[in-house]
């Protein structure tokens, strides 16, 4: 087994407004008072940090004056991938993560390419919990036919609400509280049984097979409903097919 371990490295810099950092020695100062902000402009809670994907953040603490003081505060270890998952037939089992961390009060919210979610300390580093994904590849087999090569990858997770959403390999997707770690709800078997399925074509053959989606779909916060697209095989290169579907997160 190889000892190789994907470390993400986050950088805890002077940006006390998002890590909630004060011990670096700088004269910068925000523009912006951060108790009188939305929640959504002090933290980055998106992938691309806010709802409509801008990638851009209100706060100018960090600036071209002082980036060069930016200071490596922690990193954390990923464990590398086990033997199952390296060499498990159609399964590509990459290591690491490549999941956009999200920062939320002080806390930050990241998954790993094995589907783990994990919770820590923004200003020290601590984990506070981990939430361990099984990967029980013949029971997603069991549950859907097709589960794709990439299956046991994950881009990106959404929190809202107080919680962390997360897909799976059998195509469906958990809802995990931010504060406990805890799973509270799933949404099961988001692409069987959909309309024009055949299941018997052989591995990465014939047009649009749904496998296992590799990022949750998007939350409409006003009615509360998680969207999920999916595509064939999970992407452009599938083919053809495609569905959306919308689900009541009230429900």
């Amino acid at each position: 087994m190889r000892n190789t371990k994907i470390i993400i490295l986050i950088l805890l810099i002077s940006i006390s407004t998002i890590f909630q950092f004060n011990n670096i020695d700088t004269e910068a100062t925000n523009n912006i008072d951060i108790q009188k902000i939305e929640r959504w402009q002090r933290n980055w809670e998106f992938v691309n940090h806010d709802a409509f994907g801008t990638n851009y953040s209100p706060q100018n603490q960090i600036n071209a004056e002082n980036v060069h003081m930016l200071e490596l505060k922690w990193t954390y270890p990923f464990p590398s991938a086990s033997e199952f998952l390296r060499y498990q037939p159609g399964g590509i089992a990459f290591e690491g993560a490549i999941t956009p961390p999200l920062i939320v009060d002080g806390e930050v919210f990241v998954a790993s390419n094995m589907r783990n979610v994990y919770s820590f300390e923004a200003n020290s580093g601590n984990m506070n919990w981990i939430n361990i994904y099984e990967h029980n590849w013949d029971k997603a087999k069991q549950e859907l036919p097709e589960v794709a090569g990439g299956a046991p990858h994950i881009h990106g997770l959404q929190y809202i609400n107080g919680n962390l959403f997360t897909s799976t390999l059998n195509c469906s997707i958990e809802a995990i509280d931010s504060k406990s770690g805890q799973t509270t709800f799933s949404i099961e078997n988001i692409c069987k049984n959909v309309e024009g399925n055949y299941y018997s074509w052989p591995m990465y053959e014939g047009i649009g097979k749904y496998g296992s989606p590799s990022h949750p779909g998007p939350i409409y916060e006003n009615e509360n409903i998680l969207i999920v697209a999916i595509t064939g095989a999970t992407a452009s290169w599938g083919g053809g097919r495609a569905f959306i579907d919308g689900y009541d997160l009230n429900s």
